[in-house]
Parts: structure tokens; sequence; C-alpha cells
């Protein structure tokens, strides 16, 4: 309720996959100084490190160019295994969205569908399978 005009958009600018599971964590409503003081250290520290990683990409040896590239994957991880220990559900819907990627990468006819659009696929079914399976029926009852 607080974010309106430029807040809502300013809001929007800085929110990603990580920040909005942080906001959705915290209990009560989010106030919009909440969401500048999440956004703002995410922000610069993206901006700091493509910079960075831009410049240093021609600099450093390919092996560990390659090693940085993994981490992305375990900032993921770091996302969903908190609510997946609480949340049989979460835990579910991580599983078989790994299962259909797994599909989508080897099974002949799927892995003609582009990387980017797999990915939607597969967390649009999960979600919507265990949404129909496994209902949250109030706020209270989501461990999230």
């Amino acid at each position: 309720k607080s974010l309106s005009g430029i807040h809502r958009w300013l809001v929007g600018f800085g929110v990603t996959d990580e920040i909005f599971v942080m906001a959705m964590g915290n209990i009560g409503e989010v106030s919009r100084q909440y969401m500048y003081g999440l956004i703002a250290l995410p922000v610069a520290g993206w901006s700091l490190g493509t910079l960075i990683g831009a410049a240093a990409g021609k600099i450093l040896p390919e092996i560990v160019i390659s090693a940085l590239s993994i981490a992305i994957y375990g900032m993921f991880l770091a996302i969903i295994i908190p609510p997946a220990k609480k949340n049989k559900g979460i835990a579910m819907a991580a599983i078989f969205a790994a299962l259909l990627s797994c599909c989508f990468k080897w099974l002949p006819i799927l892995n003609k569908v582009s990387g980017g659009f797999s990915i939607i696929i597969c967390t649009v079914l999960s979600a919507g399978i265990m949404a129909a399976l496994m209902p949250v029926k109030n706020e209270e009852d989501c461990q999230c």
C-alpha cells in the first residue's frame, strides 16, 4: 500500500528473484523504506560486479571464468533450500521442476525446445501442479 506513483516504478526496477523472496519472508506489511533498503545494496553490488566482471573477463584465465559462472547456481540454491526445508510442497515443486528440466535436456522431441523457453515451461508446470496438489488455504498455512 505504501508503493504508489514513482515509488512503484523505482521498486519495480530493483526487484529480482532474491529480493522478492527476502521481502516475502518479512512478517507484516512491507514498507517503501524496507524495499529501498533491501534493494540498495544488491543493486549496487550487481552493478559494480558487472563492471568488474566485464573488466576482469578480459584479464582472468578461462578456467577461473568458468568456475565463477557456477556461482549463480549456488545463489539460487541458497534461495530454494531454506523454504524447502520448512515446506514439503516447495521441495516437491523444486524436485519436479528439476525432473522436467532433465526431460527437456535428454528426451528426443523435448530437447528441440530452447533453454529459456524450457525453463519457463518447467517453472509454470511444476508450480501449477503443486498448487493444485497442495494448495495453501490461508497465509497462516504457508511456511515460506
